[in-house]
């Protein structure tokens, strides 16, 4: 059985504690509006003291051009890089040029995927193959293609 999300929010609220973490060493992905009851939201507000609020997008989301919601203001948002309008699963779903430098586009695994991340200038990106994108970074043709 799964954890309770505030028994999982208060123990993290513990270790991030116990780390003295700055906010910009850590990221926390929460879909504000699934936040319920005041001891979640207290949890919820205090992991907010040390990490950085992330919203991330799968394929089927709209991201539009507002970094607040429900009266939180999110710190990046991380959409899948099928938004980019040259992606071939891209659905017609587009990430607002204003929201592209608050960005990390994920499922970045493919030299492709790398191009089309290069060409959107976001604020980082997340791999399943962190190995292979940091060759071919190296990779001395990479910044002539």
């Amino acid at each position: 059985a799964l954890a309770e999300p505030i028994k999982i929010m208060k123990k993290l609220g513990d270790i991030l504690y116990s780390h003295n973490l700055r906010k910009t060493q850590c990221g926390i992905i929460v879909s504000v509006d699934t936040i319920k009851g005041s001891q979640e939201t207290e949890a919820f507000k205090n992991l907010l003291d040390y990490c950085q609020l992330f919203s991330g997008k799968k394929r089927s989301d709209v991201v539009d051009d507002t970094m607040d919601v429900a009266g939180y203001h999110y710190d990046k948002v991380m959409p899948t890089i099928e938004f980019h309008p040259e992606h071939h699963g891209n659905e017609g779903r587009f990430v607002p040029k204003q929201i592209n430098r608050h960005s990390i586009y994920w499922n970045i695994d493919t030299v492709e995927d790398l191009r089309l991340a290069a060409d959107l200038h976001p604020a980082g990106i997340v791999s399943n193959t962190p190995q292979f994108i940091v060759e071919t970074l190296k990779d001395p043709s990479w910044c002539q293609s």
